[in-house]
């Protein structure tokens, strides 16, 4: 958990809910839950995820993209 985070919190171009997300690793199983600012943030944070976990299998992406928020005038 704490390499998965390190890396994460390390990437300068993601949002602050992508910096945020809950990061929980239990019998080598990592799961990823939250909210982030795009599709490419739960790719980006799912790719270092399975690069420190060594399987693909052993992470299971449950990021959330959330809308953009919208403003109105």
């Amino acid at each position: 958990t704490a390499h998965v985070r390190r890396d994460v919190t390390a990437l300068n171009n993601i949002s602050m809910e992508a910096q945020n997300v809950t990061i929980i690793t239990l019998n080598g199983q990592v799961t990823l839950l939250g909210p982030v600012g795009s599709a490419e943030e739960k790719s980006l944070i799912g790719s270092i995820a399975k690069r420190i976990a060594r399987s693909p299998k052993s992470v299971h992406n449950n990021l959330e993209v959330k809308p953009p928020a919208t403003t109105s005038n």
